[in-house]
């Protein structure tokens, strides 16, 4: 995964807007950005 890449992560589908060694922020198609943590 990587800045940019379109992602789906259980319901929700999106952008990889950001990315941490704890986090990613995803934005949706209407603007939101949804963070996750621990993704493995």
């Amino acid at each position: 995964m990587n800045t940019g890449d379109l992602v789906t992560i259980g319901p929700l589908t999106g952008t990889v807007e950001r990315m941490s060694i704890r986090s990613v922020g995803v934005r949706q198609d209407t603007g939101r950005i949804t963070s996750f943590r621990g993704l493995r």
